[in-house]
């Protein structure tokens, strides 16, 4: 939908809108690829996140949590470099 993407079945809650402030902050928009590939994997790469501190950009993995009520993100970075 034009808001947002949201479960078909009726008694499902859940909903990822497409104005979330987590993306907003971050400078990304939540698109439809990002979306399925939450849904199949719970994590995806994202390359260029902007940063509010430095005002610079980077690239994270980025983890979607949903505990049923609500549905939270969260990034990864990769320790080895």
């Amino acid at each position: 939908k034009t808001k947002g993407f949201f479960c078909n079945n009726v008694n499902c809650k859940f909903a990822l809108y497409i104005d979330n402030l987590w993306w907003k902050t971050r400078k990304k928009e939540l698109t439809a690829t990002l979306v399925k590939s939450f849904l199949q994997k719970k994590q995806t790469l994202v390359k260029g996140l902007y940063s509010e501190r430095t005002g610079k950009t980077y690239d994270a993995v980025v983890e979607m949590n949903d505990d049923g009520a609500s549905t939270r993100f969260a990034l990864k970075f990769d320790k080895k470099k």
